[in-house]
């Protein structure tokens, strides 16, 4: 037996120019069975659903890609790539499941139309509903949590309308933006905007303790003076001695005891450049957003706008683990101390905990 959802979803493309309705439907329909059929997959299938159909299979993908073949590069990044290795394909050898590619395929179906106005895309409910089926190998009441969710943040050509509807479309989405803007900038651009910042993080208000903060700097440029004590925070290194740049830096100067140093863990430190790398791609994207005049409610202004509160924590908790040890002068010299940046959500003043 055929899923309800055939009828239905096939209704919505069967005005696409050049789609011949009966013939085209039971042309489709055709080379889906003998596929599920040849490759035994019908021997496990209780249900014929909207979605039971291989891209593997040329015959089958090029139907329908013929449908709407504008739709061509969201298939092969997101659905089903030429030897493995789309998005779908990835998601679902990690959970050892099919899901990621029966959700992203029903969307696929859902988002064939393209006459003018066309009804396109899925809201929750019916994802659920046109998945359920007898013998499914994942839980289908929690596909949207644990699967279509999680994808809207992989997945390339997936997005998401103001009524909350999934669908595919052959626009790039928010995360090819940000994996576009990221590619773009160079190192130089990252330490910039982590000095930036760890600047801010560690911003003196009361200058009690320190007068200045200096992040990542050249040694050779920096001053020392009398009068104010100066926070440096240095790339880390493997060990938790003082790095050696420092220590150098620390016995050529004569104000020993104006200097405090923060540095830590080099393992962590690509970890902290990769959270500032999207980060800053974000606000790139955002700024543009902005330039544009898209709407604040825009579900893409939305979405970049958690993420980026979402990166916030992150660079947080990437700084915690390394920037892990505070050195400061002593009458036996420089003394280092374990350090473990403490937080309330995305909240942290680093001059109080110095």
């Amino acid at each position: 037996p055929f899923h309800p959802a055939i009828k239905e979803l096939y209704a919505r493309f069967s005005q696409n120019q050049n789609f011949q309705q009966t013939r085209g439907v039971i042309r489709l329909m055709k080379k889906i069975v003998a596929d599920l059929w040849s490759t035994n997959q019908a021997a496990n299938l209780l249900l014929i659903g909207a979605h039971d159909f291989n891209m593997s299979n040329p015959d089958v993908a090029e139907e329908i890609i013929n449908i709407n073949d504008k739709l061509k590069n969201a298939i092969d990044h997101d659905i089903t790539r030429e030897g493995g290795g789309s998005i779908a394909e990835k998601f679902d050898a990690e959970k050892n499941s099919t899901s990621a590619n029966d959700f992203l395929k029903l969307s696929l179906i859902a988002s064939l139309s393209n006459v003018p106005n066309a009804d396109i895309g899925l809201n929750e409910a019916e994802i659920v509903r046109y998945l359920s089926r007898p013998n499914a190998n994942y839980q289908v009441a929690s596909v949207i949590a644990d699967t279509a969710k999680p994808l809207l943040t992989v997945a390339w050509y997936l997005h998401e309308n103001n009524e909350g509807k999934l669908f595919i479309k052959d626009v790039q989405n928010l995360n090819a933006k940000i994996n576009s803007y990221s590619q773009n900038l160079l190192p130089e651009q990252i330490k910039e905007f982590l000095k930036e910042e760890l600047d801010e993080l560690f911003k003196p208000e009361s200058k009690d303790c320190y007068q200045d903060v200096a992040v990542f700097p050249i040694l050779s440029n920096l001053r020392i003076t009398q009068d104010r004590i100066t926070l440096i925070i240095y790339p880390p290194q493997s060990s938790a001695k003082l790095h050696p740049d420092l220590q150098r830096f620390y016995d050529s100067e004569e104000y020993q005891n104006r200097m405090i140093f923060l540095s830590g863990q080099q393992t962590s430190m690509l970890t902290l450049e990769n959270v500032g790398r999207e980060m800053l791609a974000i606000k790139r994207i955002i700024e543009d957003y902005d330039k544009q005049g898209t709407a604040k409610n825009d579900p893409n202004y939305r979405d970049a706008l958690s993420r980026l509160e979402t990166r916030i924590g992150n660079l947080l908790m990437a700084a915690q683990s390394t920037f892990t040890w505070l050195y400061y002068p002593s009458s036996d010299g420089v003394v280092g101390v374990g350090f473990r940046m403490q937080f309330t959500g995305n909240q942290y003043n680093g001059e109080d905990q110095i």
